[in-house]
């Protein structure tokens, strides 16, 4: 089959996909050796988690149904103070103390480690075997059912990690408008273990921008169906965010910087980034979520 081809094919699919009536159509194309197999697999991906549902069998608090509520809306919610700022400054320091000998490129127990000088970018895995406090955030069941509530009764924590961003002026991959994934639920929970400001590289999101299938997102979506990672996979322009989701749309762009202690929970299928430090630096725990 030629590159054409499998454009025209994919298309196709992504539309009937689309229209209920057409399932039966979908799934006898897909049984055909004619279909390539990352279509087929990237339209399998799809069906699965268009019928996922979030859990309904939690016995919620009032204030968690109302973080549910706000991020299944806004697709973000943020809590100040969710740890004292004093504790979490504290907390701040002792994972710095980790983070600065990543930097170092040391090893940390049997903890997997991540250092990319270039963008200015550390990250320790696993830091809730390292640190009790740490370790309560991450286990938190607040935050544990709250993703539950938003996403599907399945959703675990697969990624449990401090993060240092410094280096004035560098730029990271993530620092570019993206969402994480087309269709497949992920959540995330982030906690400001510093005073983050406008300038020591706080996380912008597009408030609203999470939904599946809306107008602003259905050619990316098209996208990772037909190319996969090999094509844009989710990222934007700034002139497409601009024009297309702030002019057009109406959609805000809301850039967290906030105290340390702020709780930051997010739907990533809406468009994000990361900033490009111009001062200072800024750590976090951040608690990534997946089905």
């Amino acid at each position: 089959m030629t590159y054409a081809n499998k454009r025209s094919l994919g298309t196709k699919l992504f539309q009937m996909a689309t229209e209920p009536k057409y399932f039966c159509d979908v799934t006898k194309m897909l049984s055909t050796k004619a279909v390539p197999i990352q279509i087929r697999a990237a339209y399998e991906k799809w069906r699965y988690f268009s019928q996922c549902t979030p859990a309904n069998n939690l016995n919620l608090s009032k204030e968690q149904e109302a973080v549910a509520e706000a991020i299944k809306r806004d697709g973000i919610y943020i809590q100040p103070n969710f740890l004292d700022n004093k504790k979490a400054l504290a907390l701040g320091k002792k994972m710095r103390a980790y983070l600065n000998r990543v930097k170092k490129g040391e090893e940390i127990e049997d903890n997997r480690s991540y250092a990319s000088p270039d963008y200015g970018v550390y990250r320790l895995m696993d830091v809730d075997r390292l640190n009790d406090d740490a370790a309560d955030f991450f286990d938190s069941s607040w935050i544990n059912e709250i993703a539950k509530a938003v996403t599907c009764d399945n959703i675990v924590s697969h990624q449990r990690m401090a993060e240092l961003r410094d280096g004035i002026g560098k730029v990271s991959s993530a620092d570019a408008y993206h969402f994480d994934e087309a269709w497949e639920y992920k959540f995330k929970a982030f906690l400001y273990l510093t005073d983050v400001t406008e300038e020591t590289a706080p996380f912008v999101y597009i408030k609203g921008s999470h939904t599946p299938g809306s107008p602003w997102r259905k050619r990316k979506e098209l996208e990772s169906l037909k190319y996969g990672v090999s094509g844009s996979w989710g990222h934007y322009f700034y002139q497409e965010v601009d024009f297309l989701l702030k002019k057009r749309y109406g959609l805000e762009e809301m850039v967290c910087a906030a105290p340390a202690g702020t709780l930051i929970l997010v739907d990533t299928r809406g468009i994000h980034k990361a900033t490009t430090p111009q001062s200072g630096d800024r750590v976090m725990l951040g608690n990534y979520f997946e089905c």
